[in-house]
Formats: C-alpha cells, sequence, structure tokens
C-alpha cells in the first residue's frame, strides 16, 4: 500500500503542479532488513526520483509506539525485550513542528533525521515504564537473530546525526502516569 499509495500521490501531485511533497520515513529504512523498511525505502526511492520537489523525514518511533511494544511484550507475563538493543523515541508533536518547517523552507532534495533526546537500551525503557506503572514484572531480555537482530543492536534504529527532540521517555511516562506511578493503572491488573 505504502510504494502504490506513494506512486499515486506523487502521479497526482505532479499533474496538479505541487510544489513541494514531504515525506515522512523511518530511521534505518536503508539498513534495517525487515519487509516493512523496505517498502518504506521503495517509497522513499519513488519520492526522489519523482517530479515533485521533495523533502524526506524519517523519525524514531513515537513513545505510544514504543508502549503498545510494551504492552504486547508483556502479555505472557515477564516483559520480553530485545537483548542489547539501542532505541530513541521522540514525541510526535516535534515530528509534526519538524514537519512544519520543512514545509516552511522547501524542497531540500535531502533527507532528514529526526530522533529523541536520548538513546538508552530497550530493556531501560522497559524498566522505567514498569516503574511508572507501579509493575514488578520481571524483565526477559531476547537475543534478536540474524541480520534484523544484528542491525537493530548495531543502532540503526536511532539517530545520533540528525536533530534531536527534546521530550523523552521519562517525559511521557510523567504524563500518563503521574508522579505518583498509579496514575492510569487499571486496579483488575495493576501489571
Amino acid at each position: 500500500m505504502d510504494v502504490q499509495g506513494t506512486r499515486r500521490l506523487l502521479g497526482e501531485a505532479a499533474q496538479a503542479g505541487v510544489g513541494h511533497l514531504v515525506y515522512v520515513s523511518i530511521v534505518g529504512v536503508g539498513t534495517v532488513p525487515s519487509r516493512y523498511f523496505r517498502f518504506k525505502r521503495q517509497a522513499e526511492e519513488l519520492v526522489v526520483e519523482g517530479q515533485v520537489p521533495w523533502s524526506i523525514l524519517r523519525a524514531t518511533p513515537f513513545p505510544e509506539f514504543t508502549e503498545g511494544m510494551l504492552r504486547t511484550f508483556s502479555r505472557l507475563g515477564p516483559v520480553v525485550v530485545p537483548a542489547r538493543t539501542p532505541w530513541q523515541v521522540v514525541d510526535a508533536g516535534e515530528v509534526a513542528d519538524g514537519l512544519v518547517s520543512m514545509v516552511g523552507h522547501g524542497p531540500s532534495y535531502a533527507v532528514d533525521e529526526l530522533g529523541g533526546p536520548e538513546v538508552r537500551p530497550f530493556d531501560e525503557y522497559a524498566r522505567a515504564w514498569l516503574r511508572a506503572r507501579g509493575s514488578r514484572r520481571p524483565i526477559m531480555p531476547v537475543w534478536l537473530m540474524g541480520r534484523t537482530g544484528r542491525t537493530q543492536r548495531q543502532g540503526h534504529l536511532t539517530t545520533l546525526d540528525g536533530a534531536n527532540g527534546r521530550k523523552s521517555w521519562q517525559d511521557y511516562l510523567d504524563e500518563c502516569y503521574g508522579t505518583s506511578g498509579a496514575k492510569g493503572v487499571s486496579e483488575k491488573n495493576p501489571s
């Protein structure tokens, strides 16, 4: 859908005489070998090769996505996390600000990256999330095999070269759960 949708959008934009297309992508699409990332990379290539002036912004994951992953990883009891994997979240509002800035500056014909203010091991994200929720679940690191796991452990899902946002993972947790760590936790299932 992303590739075909982008191809169609580019055709329509060219016909309409659009002067600047901003494409939102993901940090790591050029190096992490996953099917979804491959499709995002193909869509980027269409933008670059197209007739419409362009800019591309790659972002690291949003905190909400990361929390969704942690909820999924903890369904069976312990929180299963990728071992030795650096992670970096960026606030969606800061990405929106970056997009507005790109639009204001006009086509850059460049790929820019935006990540959050800190890169930490994924298990530290999990520990902070558990603390904020008042949970004592254990964390179980698992080794991701193959090239995908290796590129993730090498930090290809993070950026230190691009601009970095200001809002941290802890800031997100404080907003969601408050300083007590109990806000938003279900009484039926506190962990």
